[in-house]
């Protein structure tokens, strides 16, 4: 019962802290997973730094069908009781920083070429691709995709 009762307190902490910055949650919040969005600003930039700091949570793109902006998806365990106040701390620090820079955007002025041996040499976090397939038009994102995934089996 102590460990749910755990669980349940960081959510709800994380959650509050998480709004107070500006995000929303992209659904009813009814268990210790998170789908959070933040429309001002770049959600890629975030979990960038974020993941620089040491964090790590998914990176989910947009479903247009259903009106669901890219989010963060954070999955809330008992140990994340005692790091509360230092995720806060530092998911400040990125919004901050997530307001003025713009990877996604930065990225899309590259030759696709490009960001894909970015991806693939480690210079560019591989969790990105998503959001950059989904800024692509339909067909080409799945031309890429074939193509990557061709690549990994050669």
């Amino acid at each position: 019962m102590k460990l749910a009762k755990d669980v349940l307190m960081g959510r709800d902490k994380i959650l509050r802290g998480i709004e107070n910055l500006g995000f929303k949650s992209v659904g009813p919040v009814e268990s210790p997973i998170l789908s959070m969005y933040n429309q001002e600003i770049d959600i890629a930039t975030f979990a960038i730094t974020m993941r620089a700091m040491g964090w790590h949570f998914h990176l989910q793109r947009s479903v247009k069908k259903y009106s669901i902006p890219p989010n963060i998806h954070l999955t809330i365990l008992p140990i994340h009781k005692m790091m509360l106040d230092e995720f806060l701390a530092d998911a400040q620090k990125a919004v901050n920083i997530a307001k003025d820079q713009k990877i996604l955007d930065h990225l899309l002025n590259q030759p696709l070429d490009k960001i894909f041996t970015d991806i693939k040499e480690g210079k560019i976090d591989s969790s990105l691709a998503p959001l950059i397939l989904d800024m692509l038009e339909p067909e080409l994102g799945d031309e890429i995709v074939k193509t990557l995934v061709v690549e990994m089996y050669k």
